[in-house]
């Protein structure tokens, strides 16, 4: 045991016990409210832009980023309220310690996908020979888990899969029109 999985231990523990104590349903549902904030922030922050743009004076990337940060909330704030209803029902049905359990788990492959990318990270950024290979070859933890990554990354490029994922949108064809008046000021 060394350094490393010292690190990587305790990224694993603490997302098991954040798994553990929110429970399943509000571990899986915080991650898909994630993506899915992204994804409706992507293709849908022109509705709140408008409205930005009708009550404020707001232009440029900074109602971009506006209209994309409360997108993005709103639909993340959203399903953490689902989450915790969700919750609410399983405790109420006698399923609140395999929905614990459950958490424990999803936090302990969460936790190592994390540890995975951050050595992918490291591996691709850090110059060759900055990770000991002594070291990574004598960690009880990150040789294991420095393969969820990849595992998970061929599951994602499987074809059937990334049909699912969508493109990301070119924003700039729905830019709205900057005054004549402010593209001489700038």
């Amino acid at each position: 045991m060394n350094y490393f999985d010292i690190g990587a231990g305790i990224i694993i523990l603490w997302s098991a016990w954040k798994g553990f104590s929110s429970g399943f349903v509000v571990s899986i549902l915080s991650l898909i409210g994630l993506v899915a904030g992204v994804y409706v922030a992507l293709y849908f922050s022109g509705f709140a832009r408008n409205l930005l743009a009708d009550n404020f004076n707001l232009n440029g990337m900074y109602l971009k980023t506006a209209a994309f940060a409360i997108t993005f909330l709103g639909v993340v704030l959203g399903i953490h309220l689902l989450a915790k209803l969700l919750e609410k029902a399983f405790s109420a049905a006698a399923l609140g310690p395999a929905n614990k359990m459950a958490g424990a788990a999803f936090g302990v492959f969460k936790g190592a996908l994390i540890v995975s990318v951050i050595l992918m990270v490291i591996n691709t950024f850090c110059s060759p020979g900055w990770l000991n290979d002594e070291v990574f070859q004598d960690s009880v933890i990150c040789k294991p888990s420095s393969k969820v990554a990849p595992w998970f990354i061929s599951l994602v490029k499987d074809e059937d899969m990334m049909r699912l994922i969508p493109q990301i949108p070119d924003n700039d064809q729905d830019e709205l029109p900057v005054k004549q008046e402010e593209k001489r000021a700038e």
